[in-house]
Order: structure tokens, then C-alpha cells, then sequence
């Protein structure tokens, strides 16, 4: 595995993230340090989150929220050999608070941003068409913006085999894509990790892989119609997998993406050109 450079973004992208290290993954080149403590956070903390949660789901009772635990990105280093990730618990709660309130609030509370690690994908269909979503407006985060299929890495759930027991995010993004859509394991080709980007509004790490698949788009939009996750989005959309198309529609229409799908399809344009 060979860590590429990081260059400099175009405008207007880096109003919406920030790459962290690029590189070629396989799952055999990655490893993971589990650490089982939750972030210490304050009192004060803790009542403000407490007093945010309990307003959030009041006030969006159709997003489905539960304060479960995901995986927090606490470390990662990219080598010539692999990719390296040191991961620890934190409550949705607490990730929650700070995406919602933003990263200029999250410095000035106690205990600053503290944000759960994403996972998201770019998916390659055998007739060479990328798959997103467009979100539904019952979603927590994002609504009705393009986006990246994907989520959190669970780590009561999304574990690899071995000694370590530790979570894995190659099988966190495999699982998502199932629950999303309905995406028989058969299907899959290759997954690769392409890099690692920061939501330059939340402060969010994101986890970004590249996803081919032996199926067509639209054999795809037929199984997804199935999917347990299904009410996340309300359609599928097609893009052209070129690499002037991909770069014109980051550039133009980077406002009506989240930041992690922005980041994704962004990352999926360095890899076809080598830049």
C-alpha cells in the first residue's frame, strides 16, 4: 500500500472537507487498535448533551435516533505497508451533539467536538455507473442532500476474526451496504479503502472506500427496493464513473451534498486521474 500526497482542493471544496491521507487499501493491510474507554467529558458536557437529546427527539420524532454506541477515529497513520486506526467507544449522544451544533459551537463547549468515525462508499457497477443516494428528509443528519451510501462502525457488531476481536470498518461498510441496499455479498468484487477526509463543518472523520460490484445500476434499484434501510433515501442516482464529468458535478453542485458524499466522489476523481 503506497500513501499518496495530499494536495491542495479547488474551491469551493474545502468549505465542506478536508482530505486526512489518501491511500489504496486492502483489508489485509489494515490494521486496528482497540481501546475500550469511553472519552472522559465533563459535567458540563454531559447536562448539555442530556438536555440536547431529550429536545432532539422531541422535536424529530419520525429520525429513529437511539443513543447506541459507534467508533471513534482517536489515531490513524498511513505506512508504505498498511493503514493504521486507533478506534475507542463514544455514545451517538455525544456524536450527535456535536455535528448537530457545529464545529465552531463544539470548540467553545466543554470538551470540544467529539464525533463518532463514518463510513461511506462509492459503488461500481458493471456497467460503469457510481452509485448515491439522495437522503430523505426523515434522516438525522443531512436530509434531502446527494450523499455516499454507508454509516458508523458498530462495535458490538462489525468485528473481524482473530485474537483481537477488534471492529473492522471493511466489514462495517459491507454490512451497511446490505441493510442500504439489499447488496448480496456474491455481488461484490473488490473493496478497497481510498482515503480518510474531515467534515470541515462537523469535524466528523470519514472512512472512504471504493465498492465494484458485477451488477448493473439498474439491477441494483430493483433488490434495493428491499433493503432494511430502505426510508434513508429516497432514490438512487447514477453518475457517469469519467472523471471530467465527476470533477464538473463536485465542483458545481458541491452545496447540495453532504460533505462526506462530496468527499467520497472527490476522492473516487483522484484515484481515476493518479493526481
Amino acid at each position: 500500500m503506497n500513501p499518496k500526497s495530499v494536495s491542495a482542493l479547488p474551491e469551493p471544496l474545502p468549505r465542506y472537507f478536508r482530505i486526512l491521507t489518501r491511500c489504496s487499501c486492502k483489508p489485509n493491510q489494515l490494521r486496528v487498535y482497540w481501546e475500550e474507554t469511553y472519552p472522559e467529558l465533563s459535567a458540563a458536557r454531559q447536562t448539555l448533551e442530556e438536555h440536547f437529546w431529550q429536545a432532539y427527539q422531541k422535536n424529530h420524532p419520525t429520525a429513529g435516533v437511539y443513543n447506541g454506541t459507534i467508533c471513534q477515529l482517536r489515531d490513524y497513520q498511513a505506512t508504505e505497508s498498511e493503514l493504521v486506526l486507533r478506534l475507542g467507544p463514544i455514545h451517538f449522544k455525544t456524536h450527535l451533539f456535536t455535528i448537530t451544533k457545529g464545529k465552531i459551537l463544539s470548540h467553545s463547549i466543554p470538551d470540544g467536538p467529539q464525533t463518532g468515525l463514518g463510513v461511506s462508499a462509492t459503488i461500481l457497477t458493471a456497467d460503469n455507473r457510481l452509485l448515491f443516494m439522495k437522503r430523505s428528509q426523515k434522516v438525522a443528519t443531512a436530509p434531502g442532500l446527494f450523499d455516499a451510501f454507508g454509516g458508523h462502525i458498530d462495535p458490538n457488531h462489525h468485528r473481524k476474526n482473530g485474537p483481537e476481536n477488534t471492529p473492522c470498518p471493511f466489514h462495517a461498510i459491507l454490512c451497511e451496504l446490505r441493510e442500504e441496499l439489499n447488496l448480496p455479498p456474491e455481488t461484490i468484487q473488490q473493496t478497497k479503502a481510498i482515503g480518510l477526509i474531515e467534515n470541515a463543518l462537523t469535524t466528523q472523520p470519514e472512512m472512504i472506500f471504493s465498492v465494484r460490484i458485477a451488477e448493473k445500476a439498474e439491477q441494483v434499484a430493483e433488490h434495493a427496493t428491499d433493503a432494511q434501510d430502505r426510508s434513508e433515501y429516497s432514490h438512487i442516482i447514477h453518475i457517469p464513473n469519467d472523471a471530467e464529468r465527476i470533477r464538473k458535478i463536485c465542483l458545481k453542485y458541491a452545496r447540495d451534498f453532504s460533505p462526506s458524499g462530496l468527499g467520497a466522489l472527490w476522492l473516487h476523481y483522484l484515484s481515476l486521474t493518479g493526481e
